[in-house]
């Protein structure tokens, strides 16, 4: 599971390659929006919730830690990018 979310993690940080010079604020709130999801729903599969048949089957824990991972390397990569025009010239150098 480990490798998973890592290569999910790899493939969120070159897809800011692509929407690297104009990333909407929509995109980073939908993605932040699954991430959120997606940590609630590991929970439930740690805890053995119900529906088990759902969270105990390997398909939905894989998607699951693919959805993370990617989710974790998009938004990492794209709010370091942006911090620094979103804060007064004097901090920039701070913030990225």
């Amino acid at each position: 599971m480990l490798s998973l979310y890592s290569v999910a993690d790899i493939a969120g940080r070159f897809f800011t390659k692509y929407i690297a010079k104009k990333p909407s604020r929509t995109m980073i709130n939908l993605t932040s929006l699954i991430r959120l999801i997606c940590i609630y729903t590991s929970l439930m599969i740690g805890f053995n919730e119900d529906p088990k048949e759902l969270f105990d089957s390997d398909w939905f824990k894989i998607v699951n830690i693919v959805f993370i991972g990617f989710g974790n390397g998009f938004l990492g990569t794209i709010l370091m990018m942006i911090g620094p025009y979103k804060v007064s010239s004097i901090e920039s150098e701070r913030a990225g």
